[in-house]
């Protein structure tokens, strides 16, 4: 009789936990990834992102990442339990966006979005992937070339990362350092053609995301303490940093 009765309770409660467990619901997501322009001041209309792009999508409420790709494999449609989540997405680390072209950087873009997926419906997620490093470039102007000879600029947030723009690296060569937004640390080497006396100059500046910072080395043109002019135009993300060396001193 025992037996019996721990059988038909087993029965019981096995009816009882069938009843009570719910079926995981499932809705659609469609997702658009979009590219935004260089810098703020590019006027060129945004486009989809290449297929090469790192999506990845997670939980926002356990944290747990649930589904991970490229985005050509995963900008179709596809299906995910009913819940809310959150899209990432990046065309390279920030590590790659710095080591990239020996070490000289390349841009780094990235985006996200969060987004519900609702029981048999479809979600369809636009966002865009904006710029978030520094591009940063340097010309000499001619104040500087006609009086300093063996001359070189060293750029570097990072003591690990010193790049070195020489009489070549320039603007006009197409010559470009990527950095994420910190302080950058400038350091003209050259020697006065008047004097043959090394000179060495020191300046800092503070580098933004999607932004191209253009440095100009010019040398001051009156005898006198040494100076520096950096001019920003705050309403446009080109900005143009004159540095002026003393050649006096």
């Amino acid at each position: 009789m025992k037996k019996l009765l721990s059988f038909i309770l087993a029965i019981s409660v096995a009816a009882a936990c069938s009843k009570s467990e719910q079926p995981v619901e499932y809705g659609s997501v469609k997702l658009k990834a979009e590219q935004g322009s260089t810098v703020f001041v590019d006027t060129k209309a945004s486009s989809e992102v290449s297929d090469d792009y790192a999506v990845k999508i997670t939980n926002t409420t356990s944290g747990a990442e649930v589904q991970s790709g490229t985005y050509g494999t995963m900008k179709g449609s596809f299906t995910l339990p009913v819940a809310a989540y959150k899209v990432e997405a990046e065309n390279c680390t920030a590590a790659i966006a710095e080591s990239a072209n020996d070490n000289w950087g390349q841009p780094h873009y990235s985006g996200s979005q969060t987004f519900d997926v609702a029981a048999g419906s479809t979600a369809t997620v636009t966002f865009e992937c904006t710029m978030v490093n520094s591009k940063v470039s340097l010309s000499y102007d001619a104040t500087f070339t006609s009086q300093f000879t063996d001359y070189f600029v060293e750029v570097y947030t990072s003591e690990t990362r010193k790049l070195t723009f020489d009489a070549n690296s320039t603007i006009e060569e197409g010559k470009f350092a990527y950095f994420a937004p910190a302080i950058l640390n400038i350091v003209i080497i050259g020697n006065n053609k008047a004097t043959g006396a090394p000179k060495t100059y020191n300046q800092t500046i503070s580098l933004a995301a999607k932004s191209w910072h253009k440095l100009t080395i010019k040398a001051s043109a009156n005898q006198g303490p040494a100076d520096l002019s950096i001019t920003v135009d705050e309403t446009i993300a080109v900005v143009n940093n004159d540095i002026e060396v003393d050649p006096y001193l």
